[in-house]
C-alpha cells in the first residue's frame, strides 16, 4: 500500500514537473507575470487590492492549514493510542502529539490574537488620523487637532 502511494505521488509530481511548450518560449518572469494576471482573472481581482485585504487573506489561509494540521494531529494521535494494545512507547508516542499538537494550537492562536490586536490597534490610529485630517472643497486640507490649514 504504502509503495503504491509512493509509485503515484511521484507519477503526478513528474506530470506536474513536465514543461509546457506553449510556456517554453517565454522569459520565467514572462511566465510568472503571466500567471498572475490569470489567477487575478479567475480570482475577480484586478490586482489593486489593498495590503490589509491581501495580508488578511493569508492569515487566513495559514490559520485553516493548521486547523487542518491540527485535526490531522489529533486524529493520529488517537488512532496510535487506540491501537496501541497497551504498549507503553506507542501511547507514550500518541501522548506527546497531542501534547505537541495542543500546545502549536495555543501558540498559533495567541500569535493570532496578538496580530489581530495590532491590526485593530493600527486600524483604530489610522481611522482617527482620517478623521483629524479633513479636506475642505477647495481643495486646502485642515488639521482638526491642532487648527491648523495646510497648503
Amino acid at each position: 500500500m504504502k509503495k503504491l502511494f509512493l509509485t503515484i505521488s511521484a507519477a503526478l509530481a513528474l506530470l506536474v514537473m513536465l514543461p509546457s511548450p506553449a510556456l517554453a518560449q517565454q522569459s520565467l518572469g514572462q511566465q510568472i507575470s503571466g500567471q498572475v494576471k490569470a489567477s487575478e482573472q479567475t480570482a475577480g481581482v484586478d490586482g489593486s487590492a489593498d495590503p490589509q485585504e491581501i495580508i488578511t487573506s493569508v492569515i487566513k489561509i495559514g490559520l485553516s492549514v493548521v486547523g487542518i494540521g491540527f485535526t490531522i494531529l489529533m486524529v493520529m494521535a488517537g488512532f496510535w493510542w487506540a491501537t496501541a494494545k497497551g504498549e507503553e512507547a506507542k501511547v507514550e508516542k500518541a501522548q506527546t502529539t497531542i501534547r505537541t499538537a495542543v500546545i502549536g494550537l495555543i501558540v498559533v492562536l495567541g500569535a493570532y490574537s496578538i496580530t489581530l490586536l495590532i491590526g485593530k490597534i493600527t486600524q483604530t490610529s489610522l481611522d482617527r488620523n482620517e478623521q483629524i485630517r479633513q479636506t475642505t472643497p477647495d481643495g486646502e486640507t485642515y488639521d482638526t487637532l491642532f487648527d491648523e490649514w495646510g497648503g
